[in-house]
């Protein structure tokens, strides 16, 4: 496994607690089109224990960190708001 790879996981258990990875990781599973593409683009038939460890990681690498400073702030804001 690469390094860069290793730090990559090694993000995610911290993630988890962020208000602002929870809202990014919340809207994506509610986007119903979102889901069936990941789904049908990983070959994944079922919604089960692999299929949400490969999409927390998903959402993770391409969504909740390429994210910039403001709009984390904003999502943590609303994170707590709702939580």
């Amino acid at each position: 496994m690469g390094d860069a790879l290793k730090r990559h996981l090694d993000a995610i258990p911290l993630s988890i607690a962020d208000p602002a990875f929870h809202v990014c990781l919340t809207n994506a599973a509610g986007n119903d089109e979102l889901v069936a593409n990941f789904r049908r683009l990983r070959g994944l038939e079922q919604i089960n224990n692999h299929f949400a460890r490969e999409f927390i990681g998903w959402v993770h690498e391409f969504v909740f960190s390429r994210l910039d400073d403001l709009t984390l702030a904003q999502l943590r804001a609303q994170g707590v708001s709702h939580g």
